[in-house]
């Protein structure tokens, strides 16, 4: 798979090792940032407070065995933009991070999944029916191109 092609960059950056990430993809979610915006009021101390155990912060609890290491665990908080909507996350997130109002929903879109079928019909109804944006986490491989239509 060739990285610029459309295809290589409808792939989502996490199926990429870190250093196989293509530089155009904008890192919109890591521990260092949540870290950093715990200390930005209220909601930010809250989605640390959630996200930290991720991050290695665990207060001294460990897993058993067959528990993720640190690094995976640190490695599944990271978000990545679709470079695709690099114009719209530019229109709608301040320059901490933070969307003033949206929608937030997650999927699992598979080349062929009824949940693909669903998570289209969400997005078109949010872009007719709304001024306010739709924050979807794609945790499928590919970010199918009729989204971006």
């Amino acid at each position: 798979v060739h990285i610029g092609s459309g295809y290589g960059k409808s792939l989502n950056p996490m199926v990429f090792q870190d250093a196989d990430v293509p530089e155009e993809a904008k890192v919109v979610g890591s521990c260092e940032m949540y870290q950093d915006q715990m200390h930005q009021g209220e909601l930010g101390k809250k989605w640390w407070d959630a996200i930290k155990g991720f991050c290695g912060m665990n207060d001294g609890i460990h897993g058993g065995e067959k528990c993720l290491k640190p690094e995976d665990l640190r490695r599944s908080v990271k978000a990545y933009l679709d470079i695709r909507f690099t114009q719209n996350y530019a229109r709608y997130y301040d320059s901490s991070g933070w969307a003033e109002y949206g929608f937030l929903s997650h999927c699992y879109a598979s080349t062929s999944s009824l949940e693909r079928g669903m998570a289209r019909n969400l997005i078109v109804s949010v872009q007719k029916f709304s001024k306010h944006p739709l924050i979807l986490m794609n945790f499928g491989m590919v970010t199918p191109q009729e989204w971006n239509e």
